[in-house]
């Protein structure tokens, strides 16, 4: 049985769609001491019930996946999580099927609702989603509750997709200057983070201060629960969103929480001061899109490429033998980034 061969497990999420919209075999191999992980395992299992005639082997020592996709079937589907990763790990992989998916899916996550792993589910929501919608992407709603009782799959989400009818063309443009910040602070009521010193930093010290900002507190009934998350969501003249956010699943104190909202603004500002014109945790979503779309000659500027990105394009080049050219533009700081 033929295989493409992929050797290290970067980027495991965008493998397993790179086959599934391919229809290609893919043999992933890892090293002894970084085999394939519990929670890539769960993923498998979720895209078993997606398109259930994939199926996968693991060789007994972990470092060996064989995976062969099945067609993709779409329908009412429920699913638990593994608890190493946060339901945002789960729902961009989703969106990423939604690329390709022409049936309607109506699935149930249950599982974990913030790690500092992945972005924030209030970075999800209130950026990614509005952006994915921007950039073409299909009509698609969620629903979020969090258990009350549970401590570890704390929190459920239904994603609802009507599946796919036709192509909707998008451009990239110059985000503009910034309009406004949103500061999100989520947590259970029992470490609530304290706003009022949060507005104190900002009046003294914060580099947007002069611009429109609101601070929106959203507390957590679960007691059993221990999280504390701050999400800034940047709004530009010309519509476009961009988020940071840190999440702790211990309890800290104010000044940690003054410190890290620092960091964030600090990493906000250079996003927002470079010529790049997509959000960082935009681009793998939007290569994928340009990817699935064939918009051939299509090129697009960022103000760096990840790392993560960077071995994708890579593995583009593997599957499908399509090639990216990168051309570094220093006079102002930027790649553009084309489909050859």
């Amino acid at each position: 049985m033929h295989h493409k061969v992929i050797i290290g497990r970067n980027n495991f999420r965008e493998k397993i769609f790179l086959s599934i919209y391919s229809k290609k075999k893919i043999r992933i191999k890892t090293l002894k001491n970084s085999g394939i992980k519990k929670f890539e395992i769960n993923l498998l299992c979720l895209v078993d019930k997606i398109a259930p005639e994939s199926f996968f082997f693991l060789n007994e020592s972990g470092t060996i996946l064989d995976f062969c996709p099945g067609n993709l079937t779409g329908g009412k589907i429920f699913h638990k999580t593994d608890t190493f990763r946060s339901l945002p790990y789960y729902l961009e992989f989703i969106c990423y099927i939604t690329l390709i998916s022409k049936t309607w899916i109506e699935l149930k996550l249950t599982g974990l609702r913030s790690i500092n792993t992945d972005l924030s589910l209030e970075s999800f929501l209130y950026s990614t989603i509005p952006m994915y919608r921007k950039f073409g992407g299909g009509d698609i709603r969620i629903k979020i509750w969090t258990e009350k009782l549970s401590k570890k799959k704390n929190t459920n989400a239904i994603f609802f997709f009507p599946g796919r009818s036709n192509i909707k063309y998008f451009k990239i443009e110059f985000p503009g200057e910034l309009k406004g910040l949103r500061i999100l602070i989520s947590s259970p009521l029992l470490t609530r983070i304290n706003q009022e010193k949060i507005k104190l930093l900002i009046g003294n010290e914060f580099p947007f201060k002069n611009i429109d900002y609101k601070i929106y507190s959203f507390d957590i009934s679960n007691k059993n629960i221990f999280f504390q998350t701050i999400t800034i969501i940047s709004q530009t003249l010309k519509g476009h969103l961009i988020s940071v956010d840190f999440t702790s699943v211990k309890y800290r104190k104010t000044k940690f929480w003054l410190d890290i909202l620092t960091d964030l603004t600090g990493y906000l500002k250079i996003q927002l001061e470079s010529k790049g014109l997509l959000d960082i945790r935009l681009q793998t979503f939007f290569l994928l899109k340009v990817l699935v779309e064939k918009y051939k000659g299509f090129f697009f500027k960022v103000a760096n490429l990840t790392i993560s990105n960077l071995h994708l394009l890579r593995d583009i080049k593997k599957f499908l033998g399509i090639f990216f050219r990168i051309v570094p533009i220093l006079k102002y700081n930027f790649l553009i980034i084309k489909i050859c």
